[in-house]
């Protein structure tokens, strides 16, 4: 089931958790008191291998980094300030920019917007598990590997969205827990019982023929 479309007037800091609090994106983007706005190019990087982010003696990546207001990049960004006509065609875009707002603005917003979309369709036919790299503030922050119901998935999404980032980034550390997890040698995570993701169920009917005392 998709979210709600986010309101331009009250469009939420975080669409999965709705309690972080909302902004009016009509008066007050960014605490700048003034409407959303957002920038278009319009300068002569045009080609996809001109426009690199990563090469810092690049045309393009000079005119990103300069101060606004400063060559080179002075001229080549137009500024759009967003209303019922600023959208392609003169058309209406202020939903579309309140649901950016709220589900694609950060990264672990973008995150969780396309990782829900990707997990849609996946159904019972897989075993799909959860586990933060991170212990979590709330919540275990871990679902031992099992078939996908639609039991399990709703638990599934709901401790992905309710997932907030916070201290390091223990790679390693993680990646060493999953092999435990996997290999049988870890009891718990989290407080929650580990069950051995590996086992699996197997029924065949076997029909031994004898010949001349061959099996």
């Amino acid at each position: 089931t998709s979210f709600s479309d986010a309101s331009f007037t009250s469009a939420w800091r975080d669409g999965f958790k709705t309690s972080s609090g909302s902004d009016n994106l009509s008066t007050n983007f960014n605490g700048e008191g003034v409407a959303a706005y957002y920038y278009t190019y319009t300068g002569t990087q045009s080609a996809e291998k001109q426009k690199t982010y990563y090469d810092s003696s690049s045309t393009f990546y000079k005119e990103c980094a300069s101060k606004s207001g400063n060559t080179p990049g002075k001229n080549v960004f137009t500024k759009v300030t967003v209303s019922s006509t600023s959208g392609p065609g003169s058309t209406d875009e202020r939903v579309n920019f309140a649901n950016w707002y709220s589900y694609y603005r950060t990264r672990m917003l973008m995150m969780k917007s396309a990782s829900s979309l990707a997990f849609k369709n996946i159904d019972d036919r897989f075993r799909v598990g959860f586990m933060t790299i991170n212990d979590p503030s709330s919540g275990t922050g871990f679902i031992n590997i099992d078939e996908f119901t639609a039991a399990r998935k709703l638990a599934w999404y709901n401790a992905f969205f309710a997932v907030s980032p916070s201290g390091g980034t223990p790679l390693r550390v993680a990646l060493s827990k999953t092999g435990q997890l996997f290999a049988g040698q870890i009891s718990s995570i989290n407080g929650v019982t580990a069950n051995n993701p590996v086992q699996y169920s197997c029924q065949q009917n076997y029909t031994i023929l004898s010949t001349d005392g061959f099996w």
